[in-house]
């Protein structure tokens, strides 16, 4: 597993390799939804479910590989599968850039963002879509993988 260098001196522009969050290399397929503004209200591009495949992750976003690339600024709605983990639903995030590759394929830039990107009233609306942070999505599934392997093994000891 590759690592990428943290930033630890602050800001520093002239400088593209250095980063806020250590990222990984991590290879796992993801779906997401284009999160459409245009009624006034969020909704979830319903039609589409695009594919993808997570080239990186950190705590504050992820790099995709995709065919089918969302436009830089807007939001998506992510599904992420974690090895070993039930997947992450309804991850929000921002498409910060996106590039062709040389395989002709795109690389999407996405940071994970807080549902206070949107006015209060959009933010019911993504909680009822089931829509939330990184962080509290990969809390939930945490915290249930730690009750989950407890209750394994105090049936173990049980025995």
């Amino acid at each position: 597993m590759k690592t990428f260098k943290q930033n630890t001196s602050g800001s520093n522009e002239n400088d593209k390799n250095e980063r806020r969050w250590l990222r990984f290399e991590f290879a796992s397929p993801v779906l997401f939804r284009l999160i459409s503004l245009e009624q006034g209200e969020p909704e979830l591009e319903s039609n589409l479910e695009r594919e993808g495949q997570m080239l990186e992750i950190s705590a504050g976003g992820t790099l995709l590989a995709t065919e089918r690339p969302v436009a830089e600024g807007n939001f998506v709605s992510l599904n992420l599968n974690l090895k070993g983990l039930k997947g992450l639903k309804g991850i929000l995030g921002k498409v910060k850039r996106v590039e062709e590759s040389e395989k002709g394929d795109f690389l999407m830039g996405i940071e994970f963002c807080s549902l206070e990107a949107f006015p209060l009233l959009h933010q019911k609306a993504l909680a009822e879509k089931e829509v939330d942070t990184f962080d509290k999505k990969a809390k939930g599934v945490i915290s249930e993988y730690i009750l989950t392997e407890s209750k394994k093994l105090r049936d173990r000891v049980k025995i």
